[in-house]
């Protein structure tokens, strides 16, 4: 090894300083940053020698001094530092409280956590079996005895100056003895642009929920940079594999490779100290994170590198072909490969308990038959076990294949049940769990009825079940339906709806209140009632636009699934204490995101307006309806812009954030606008609109600029004979195709001209509104005759049946119209 290959920076941008924050900065700090990371790589090959690698070749040792992250720092995880760590969490979420409170480590109920509030004195004291568990009585406290609520949509912390105390120790052991939280997209859908300052916020909202089996994946392409170094891949080739960091979660998941990328150097050295910052606050408080484990996927160019191992094409994935590949797991380059991977990330990140690794994700694999899946399945977990021998395969239940597990212990195994309906007998630990927000769309919606039952099969131990999960594709939305299920994870007796909804929406808003109870009953029985189950119903708004429009994305159709007059009156009656909840910040919130609702429900009856206008080729009825449509969804950017975690102008500013000079910035922008938007390469055109919501920004320019250019091309075709028709034409997904008519072909062309026009803050607005009580008012005022008359007026109901009907319904001429295919 020459020191020449130690010393070299003229090509590493790896060296480049960056600050606590992890945002890359520059200045006078280079020299002292550049001399750590030399230190840090001497120390790396060093590490390798003295582990009893006697010789190494040059290209390990190169590898090895170009690999990016410093070695994982162990973390205080005795009593006294969780304590400290805990304390830490109450301070930041409540200033206030500093000084008024004492915590105390007490031992665990049996394999359980627990937490104890109680009176020492006039002293309010907080115990728990770890660090999570004081956290967790925490945020008991802040509800039963300060009316406060700390959510991921809005929060309301209010310390009265004197505390009030616990009368008698209350003892709270939890239902579940795993309470996991995140599924693999959530890191992109809702995640991929955090710095520490907004992880910190999200992960003090964990500790208070008590999760202790989170999903922490951040950083993780910095061990996959490192390793395929190793294997004789370039820096250029290793970064080229990595996709950008909008679409990281699903080369995770094995069903891409690159897109959006290559990486940068600073992404992958600021993101590896990120993960381990994250991991550490995580084990200070006793939380044993899912980490990465290997179940094959590899580089598409590893079989040049490679051409004696076994390695399959995917066949295809999101529509499109040969996306990635896989190294069968019977290969022995799958032993080494998957070591050096493990390993790698037991440096970067330390030692877990729990590994996730689920092999043929979304796919088949490339050999029929329970002899290869029994297997594979060995494979897997004894990989994981020679390099972590104490820990547990965590796999999901997407796509389950249990011949896969047939011969894996059931003490090395846990299934993470998404949809928390899985019925088995196999003696392993089931989490019961919700799957929730595909996409991140921002419709509200979901069974609380449905979670009750699943709290129910936890208490029972129904079909292993002994944890619970909140298995979210994205967060910041329905906060209430979140706070339900976390709730529970800490009851040991079925809690009705309505006997906790009381307590929850005072919580909530900080004192009792007749009207706000109401509206949430009201709440309840709409937009979370038994039928709200399932996948979110989808936007008109965020549809591409047509004349017969039934579907945003290729799942779910647009409708209501629940009476919309009844769910606009729950809102209207939500706004009657406005004056009384002016500083609540929870409420705030809550009243926007309702009327946000209420006018994309209103949306599928203005175009029915529209729709018949134009059917009857009236110009001025046309241009009417047209009118407010449009200014509907203007109205629905106002109202969204007051609701700071659903803008658009954030979401891209933090993504440039990251970049190191403009063009990287402009990339990331262009990478987190493809997301919200077409999803992937042209060609997948099934993911097109899949992560739809309604933004600020987005509603603002992207789905009203669409329905703008749809309008005013149906107004010309007006003041013509050309009649413009989308129903019996190319159907892709259930939606029209995306060039299947001139305008449709057009108009792919401005939306793609949309995602790269970066770096032009075309989506800021000015701001119409103070707050969400501010803008639902307005929009109350503005829109409440319009609702009666649509709702409710039955010579308008009935005239516009014939509308109304199609949507729910599938095209006839729909490839993927079974019945048809039936014909």
């Amino acid at each position: 090894m020459s020191l020449n290959s130690l010393y070299d920076t003229s090509s590493d941008r790896s060296l480049t300083p960056t600050s606590s924050s992890m945002a890359p900065t520059a200045g006078g700090n280079f020299l002292a940053g550049y001399l750590t990371k030399v230190a840090a790589k001497v120390v790396t090959v060093g590490l390798l020698l003295s582990a009893g690698v006697s010789t190494i070749t040059h290209a390990q040792a190169e590898a090895a001094a170009k690999a990016i992250g410093q070695a994982y720092q162990d973390v205080d995880a005795s009593a006294k530092g969780q304590m400290a760590a805990a304390q830490a969490v109450i301070d930041r979420v409540a200033p206030a409280m500093k000084g008024k409170y004492q915590v105390e480590i007490i031992p665990a109920a049996g394999d359980l956590d627990v937490f104890e509030l109680d009176n020492n004195n006039g002293v309010l004291v907080i115990r728990g079996n770890k660090g999570l568990s004081i956290t967790a009585g925490f945020n008991r406290y802040l509800q039963d005895y300060c009316n406060s609520d700390v959510s991921w949509l809005g929060s309301n912390v209010n310390i009265p100056a004197t505390l009030k105390l616990p009368p008698e120790k209350v003892r709270q052991v939890t239902a579940a003895k795993h309470r996991a939280m995140y599924n693999y997209c959530t890191f992109s859908y809702t995640m991929p642009w955090w710095n520490w300052d907004r992880w910190q916020q999200e992960l003090d909202l964990q500790a208070l929920k008590g999760i202790n089996m989170p999903l922490s994946i951040t950083g993780i392409e910095t061990a996959w940079y490192n390793v395929l170094l190793k294997y004789d891949f370039t820096d250029a080739e290793a970064r080229a594999f990595i996709s950008g960091p909008s679409h990281l979660a699903w080369q995770w998941m094995q069903n891409i490779e690159g897109l959006g990328g290559p990486i940068s150097k600073p992404w992958l050295e600021t993101h590896v100290e990120l993960g381990q910052k994250i991991i550490t606050f995580q084990r200070s408080l006793g939380m044993e994170p899912i980490m990465q484990g290997f179940s094959g996927h590899v580089p598409k160019a590893l079989k040049q590198k490679r051409p004696d191992a076994n390695i399959h094409d995917k066949p295809e994935w999101g529509g499109r072909k040969s996306f990635t590949s896989e190294l069968d797991p019977l290969d022995p380059l799958f032993v080494e490969m998957g070591t050096d991977f493990m390993q790698e990330m037991t440096r970067l990140f330390g030692e877990g308990k729990y590994y996730g690794a689920d092999p043929f994700h979304e796919g088949a694999p490339p050999v029929k038959g329970s002899a290869y899946m029994n297997a594979t399945g060995v494979a897997i977990y004894k990989l994981i076990e020679s390099v972590v021998p104490n820990a547990i395969w965590a796999k999901q239940s997407w796509g389950l294949k249990t011949d896969l597990l047939e011969d894996v212990p059931a003490e090395k195994f846990v299934l993470l049940d998404l949809r928390g309906n899985y019925q088995t007998d196999k003696p392993w630990e089931v989490v019961t769990g919700v799957l929730h927000s595909f996409g991140g769309r921002t419709s509200l919606h979901g069974s609380i009825e449905k979670l009750e039952g699943k709290h129910e099969r936890v208490i029972k131990g129904e079909a292993g079940s002994a944890g619970m999960g909140f298995f979210n594709e994205g967060s910041q939305h329905n906060p209430v339906y979140y706070n339900y299920y976390f709730d529970m994870m800490w009851k040991t007796e079925p809690v009705p709806v309505s006997k906790w909804l009381e307590k929850s929406i005072t919580a909530r808003y900080g004192k009792e209140n007749a009207a706000t109870l109401d509206a949430w009953k009201i709440f309840i029985d709409t937009i979370y009632s038994s039928t709200s189950v399932g996948l979110e119903r989808d936007s008109l708004a965020a549809a591409r636009p047509a004349l017969d429009v039934r579907k945003t994305t290729p799942q779910c159709m647009i409708q209501v699934l629940y009476d919309p007059y009844l769910f606009a009156q729950g809102w209207k009656k939500l706004l009657e204490p406005v004056d009384t909840f002016k500083g609540v910040d929870a409420y705030q919130i809550d009243v926007a995101d309702m009327c946000r609702q209420v006018l994309s429900n209103l949306m599928i009856e203005l175009h029915i307006q529209v729709r018949e206008a134009y059917d009857a080729r009236d110009i001025d009825a046309f241009n009417k309806a047209s009118a407010q449509f449009l200014q509907c969804i203007k109205d629905m950017d106002a109202v969204s812009d007051t609701m700071p975690d659903h803008r658009l102008e954030d979401w891209i500013t933090d993504a440039r954030s990251w970049g190191t000079n403009q063009a990287e910035s402009d990339k990331f922008e262009e990478n987190a606008r493809m997301l919200l938007t077409r999803w992937g390469p042209l060609e997948m055109e099934r993911a097109w609109d899949y992560a739809w919501r309604e933004w600020q920004g987005l509603l603002g320019t992207y789905y009203h600029g669409r329905w703008e250019k749809l309008h005013n091309y149906l107004a010309e075709t007006l003041k013509t004979d050309e009649v413009y028709y989308d129903t019996n034409i190319e159907i892709s997904q259930g939606r029209q195709a995306l060039r299947a008519t001139s305008f449709l072909a057009d108009l792919t062309e401005w939306e793609v001209n949309w995602i790269t026009r970066t770096n032009t803050e075309d989506y800021k607005y000015d701001g119409r509104f103070d707050n969400g009580a501010e803008a639902s008012a307005a929009m109350l005022a503005k829109y409440w005759p319009v609702i009666e008359k649509v709702y409710t007026d039955p010579s308008y109901r009935s005239k516009t049946e014939k509308y109304r009907k199609v949507f729910g319904q599938k095209f006839d001429n729909d490839p993927k119209n079974r019945k048809n295919r039936k014909k």
